[in-house]
């Protein structure tokens, strides 16, 4: 009956050691599953700190070409500016060299007015002073 009562009782926990086995593998297997999984999410993590990382590389990049443009664009801004202040300027010229060669065109009309004028008067005289020998 002792033998009895000790048979039974080591099957009852021959099957409770074996029920904490069972328990011990699902809660190892459970175990390993997480493991992967935060495996994975670390990886992930990863890759997206790096995409992360080439973003702002790429928007820093973007951000130093748009402030390029801008001085570019300034730049140009203030050249068209003198350009356009070298025009006005040049046109200005322009329009005074054309007065200044009207008033010698009607400076020349002048003289040659003149210069016939005193052709004329010198021919004048000249028949004048020659009828007056011949008479």
């Amino acid at each position: 009956r002792d033998l009895q009562r000790a048979e039974d009782s080591f099957r009852h926990l021959e099957r409770e050691a074996n029920s904490v086995l069972q328990e011990l593998k699902a809660a190892r297997a459970g175990l390993a599953a997480e493991r992967q999984r935060v495996e994975k999410a670390e990886e992930q993590s990863a890759q997206l700190n790096a995409l992360v990382a080439s973003l702002r590389n790429d928007m820093e990049g973007l951000e130093a070409r748009a402030r390029a443009a801008e001085a570019a664009a300034r730049s140009a801004e203030l050249v068209a500016q003198r350009q356009e202040a070298e025009l006005g300027y040049l046109k200005q010229r322009l329009e005074d060299a054309q007065h200044m060669e009207a008033e010698r065109q009607s400076s020349r009309d002048e003289t040659r007015a003149l210069a016939e004028t005193s052709r004329q008067r010198v021919e004048f005289l000249e028949r004048a002073l020659q009828k007056t020998t011949a008479a």
